[in-house]
């Protein structure tokens, strides 16, 4: 295809002045990042100390100010939770019963009580 004078084969290309990045790897595209951390942690406090920008936006800059130092928060799942002291507080033999009660289930398509087991009518 032949191009129009005057007019870029690569309109969306480095920009009049602008430098072409060389290719880098992935070690040295982190290690330039790195290099901008002190900057980038002055911008954002300096976002989120002024009043005069949106709420939101002094939150975000805190929250990344704070994960920065502290990590990211552990998710907390209440339904995880409860179950976890309830699984604490069965016993190896109640376990087991309701694994082989699962197991025949699987296998013959319904449950059969194990002799015994209190969780299930007879």
């Amino acid at each position: 295809m032949a191009f129009k004078k005057g007019q870029s084969g690569n309109p969306g290309g480095v920009p009049k002045g602008g430098k072409a990045l060389a290719p880098a790897t992935l070690e040295e595209v982190l290690e330039l990042a790195k290099t901008f951390s002190i900057e980038a942690l002055q911008v954002l406090r300096t976002i989120m100390r002024d009043k005069k920008n949106s709420p939101t936006a002094r939150v975000v800059a805190a929250k990344g100010l704070l994960e920065r130092a502290w990590g990211a928060p552990v998710s907390y799942n209440a339904e995880e939770d409860r179950n976890r002291r309830e699984l604490d507080s069965i016993s190896d033999e109640e376990l087991l019963a309701d694994i082989n009660r699962l197991r025949r289930t699987r296998a013959g398509g319904r449950a059969v009580p194990s002799p015994g087991d209190p969780k299930i009518a007879h």
